[in-house]
Formats: structure tokens, C-alpha cells, sequence
């Protein structure tokens, strides 16, 4: 299923969906756990994987990277590069496997169901592709030894990364859902 319409309306299209994730990246965040404050959620990568599930891929990932780009550049200028790195290779891999049960599920026409099933399983496997993430990059951002950011691993790397993906798939389903069946009723999306 992709939107339909020539090559100017989705590229307007692909365009609001990105200037959304940089504002919602700017403006809404908040910390996840009061014991890491430094750690903040930020609704950002809610527009990227709606622009993933009707665009595909390669439009997804460029959106995530541009979207990543301005963050690791104004709000998380403190995380470098490194934050950058780890903020799209989790995404991209979220992206990814969210993307693929749902064409899937659009070929088997169950799309609802196993859009549930690639969130769910995007959630679990970027919070775990996180640990490598985390143990490679924040050392050299924060300055610290590997040992002081395995100590916050579990109370804190792995919830905060849990409870975000977990977010990130409710929410878009919650908003992609309604979203996919406006936009075919007024056609504007194709039915496969």
C-alpha cells in the first residue's frame, strides 16, 4: 500500500511528514525514568515509521536520517556522532522489521494483525541491539569506562529503550490504523 498521486504530492507529502518528526523531536521531550533524566523520550520517530509504512524503506530511512541529523545537531548536540550512529541504526532496524510484517501481512490480507507482530518484534529487537550500542558508543560520549555504562544497563539502558520502542509501536499503530483507512476511503492510498 502506497499513497498514490505524482511524483510533486509525494515528495510534499514525504516533507510534512519530516518537518513533523524535527518539530515533535524539538518540542515534546520528556524523561522516561526519573532516575535518568538524562535519558528523554522524544515523539520523533513516530512520523518516520508512518513515512516508512506508506513510502517504503529507502523514503523511511532517508526522513530518519535527515530527522537524526537535525538532532544530533541542535537538542543532543552533547551525544556527538555517536548519538547519531546509535540513533539511526536503531531506527533503521525498527523501520526495517516493522516494514517488512507489514507488507507481509498487506500480501496475505491481514495487514492489522501482522503489523502488531512487526512492532512488537521491531520494540524487542531494537531495545536489544541497544546493549551493543550503548557498550560501543556512550563510553566515548560520556566520557566514562565500559564498566560505569554496564552498571546501567539493567536499571536504567534497557528499561528506558524497552518503555521507548514499546511507545513508539503503540502510538503508531494507534495513529497509522485510522490514518490508512481515511486515506483509502478518499483514495488516496492504493488497497495493496
Amino acid at each position: 500500500m502506497y499513497i498514490k498521486k505524482d511524483s510533486v504530492v509525494r515528495l510534499v507529502q514525504k516533507s510534512m511528514l519530516l518537518a513533523l518528526a524535527i518539530v515533535l523531536m524539538l518540542i515534546v521531550r520528556f524523561p522516561l525514568l526519573p532516575t535518568a533524566k538524562f535519558l528523554e523520550y522524544d515523539l520523533g520517530d513516530i512520523p518516520v515509521i508512518i513515512a516508512t509504512l506508506f513510502f517504503g524503506i529507502p523514503s523511511g530511512v532517508l526522513i530518519l536520517i535527515v530527522e537524526a541529523l537535525v538532532q544530533s545537531l541542535t537538542v543532543s548536540a552533547e551525544s556527538s556522532w555517536q548519538g547519531f550512529v546509535m540513533h539511526v541504526l536503531s531506527s533503521a532496524l525498527f523501520l526495517l522489521i516493522t516494514y517488512v510484517f507489514y507488507r507481509l501481512g498487506v500480501k496475505k490480507g491481514k495487514q492489522s494483525v501482522f503489523l502488531i507482530i512487526g512492532l512488537a518484534l521491531s520494540a524487542v529487537f531494537t531495545a536489544a541491539v541497544m546493549i551493543p550500542l550503548n557498550l560501543i558508543f556512550t563510553p566515548m560520549y560520556l566520557h566514562v569506562p565500559v564498566e560505569a555504562v554496564k552498571e546501567l544497563m539493567l536499571p536504567v539502558i534497557i528499561p528506558f529503550n524497552l518503555i521507548k520502542c514499546a511507545i513508539n509501536a503503540a502510538l503508531s499503530f494507534m495513529i497509522f490504523v485510522p490514518l490508512e483507512k481515511i486515506l483509502k476511503k478518499s483514495r488516496l492510498v492504493s488497497e495493496n
